[in-house]
């Protein structure tokens, strides 16, 4: 946590600034799945993100008690 991990930009002015989420096992100045018909080497997130996500719902807001 803490970390930087993703830079906004906006294509030098020919976009709207939005940032693109993907994962892969490799280096590669490509974009990912969506955009290319190849999608090898890119990951589904979705367990990365169930494994690492933040507090339950149901503790966020909560005051410790001694």
């Amino acid at each position: 946590r803490g970390q930087q991990i993703a830079t906004v930009g906006t294509g030098g002015g020919r976009y709207f600034a939005h940032l693109h989420f993907e994962m892969r096992e490799f280096i590669t100045p490509f974009i990912g799945p969506g955009y290319r018909e190849d999608t090898r080497g890119w990951l589904d997130p979705t367990a990365f993100i169930e494994a690492h996500r933040g507090a339950p719902k149901d503790d966020v807001g909560r005051v410790p008690t001694r």
